[in-house]
């Protein structure tokens, strides 16, 4: 589990901290942990909030399933009963999202979560 939790660590830590990319209404800064919407206006995100949003990311608006998040983004092995993940996006959404409860850009599919951008 630990070897898993270093490898997601550094593949996060490979990417680009100093691009930009657009996510929705937003300008996603990772490096920034920072979306900002065409006003101007901040929207401050934690460490796995901003993880989350750059593997969709990453994803082209693929599918990725609950358990390749896990992994990816906590280190954590597909046997793992947690609502980790669930909790992050329900919180991310509270954020992000004009109508949480149905959601246009951190999108719920069949197997998993998709970013649309």
């Amino acid at each position: 589990v630990l070897l898993a939790r270093i490898r997601a660590q550094l593949r996060q830590h490979e990417q680009s901290e100093d691009a930009t990319f657009s996510v929705g209404p937003y300008t996603f800064k990772p490096s920034q942990k920072l979306l900002i919407d065409q006003r101007g206006a901040k929207v401050r995100l934690t460490e796995k909030e901003a993880s989350i949003i750059k593997y969709l990311y990453r994803a082209e608006q693929k599918v990725v399933t609950r358990d390749v998040l896990l992994e990816e983004v906590w280190g954590y092995n597909s046997g793992v009963t947690t609502h980790t993940l669930e909790t992050h996006v329900y919180r991310l959404r509270q954020k992000i999202e004009r109508d949480p409860s149905n959601a246009e850009i951190l999108v719920t599919e069949s197997g998993g979560y998709k970013l649309v951008p």
